[in-house]
């Protein structure tokens, strides 16, 4: 799917059409009850939003700028792409279990 739009001025007409093509992609592909992970910079594919927030989100916040791959809304990602443990960019946290036992 082209993504030059994501570059475009969010009040662009461009802009507003790339952000119905993927919400109709994204509610096809990866919807839960009614609701997908808002891809936009404040919800940071965490939060799941309906279709009408989300397009407000991303019209008037935008999209994550490193979410360029759309692996969260049902985009194939071949598996040796993804970070793996071992990866630097993993995220790495360390915590402290059996203090918590």
């Amino acid at each position: 799917m082209d993504r030059s739009w994501m570059q475009n001025m969010r009040w662009s007409e461009e802009y507003r059409e790339g952000v119905e093509r993927f919400l109709d992609f994204a509610f096809e592909n990866a919807s839960e009850d009614g609701r997908i992970l808002c891809p936009c910079l404040r919800c940071a594919n965490i939060d799941w939003k309906m279709c009408e927030i989300a397009t407000e989100h991303l019209i008037c916040i935008g999209f994550l700028p490193s979410y360029k791959n759309w692996h969260y809304h049902g985009e194939f990602v071949p598996s040796n792409r993804l970070p793996s443990r071992d990866s630097p960019t993993f995220p790495r946290t360390q915590d402290d279990i059996e203090g918590l036992l």
